[in-house]
């Protein structure tokens, strides 16, 4: 059997969805979109560069860089939605996906 690439070691083959309203409620975030009601989460990931398609990117504040700068990357590789603070929200612009703002939203990415 091939060994896992250290990247996706973690990450099941076959994930089990979340809708994106479960998401919502379980951070207390607030939604930008007025529509997100058909949207199935499959995965959470902090690195636009391993985003895949159904994951909810999580677009944090770093000590260089805000994560949220990498949002539209990781909607163009499948991301259903962003989880991101204020500051975030307002780096990232308009994406064409729910952006779930909520203050310190590294708080809550474990319980996710």
């Amino acid at each position: 059997m091939p060994a896992q690439s250290s990247q996706h070691a973690l990450r099941p083959t076959h994930p089990r969805s979340t809708p994106l309203s479960t998401v919502l409620a379980q951070t207390g975030a607030s939604s930008i979109s007025a529509d997100h009601a058909d949207i199935q989460v499959t995965g959470i990931e902090q690195r636009s560069n391993a985003v895949r398609p159904g994951d909810l990117f999580a677009g944090l504040p770093g000590a260089r860089s805000h994560g949220a700068r990498f949002a539209r990357d990781a909607v163009e590789r499948g991301a259903v939605a962003v989880l991101t603070d204020q500051v975030g929200a307002e780096l990232a612009g308009e994406l064409g996906v729910p952006v779930l703002v909520r203050a310190e939203p590294r708080s809550v990415l474990g319980e996710l």
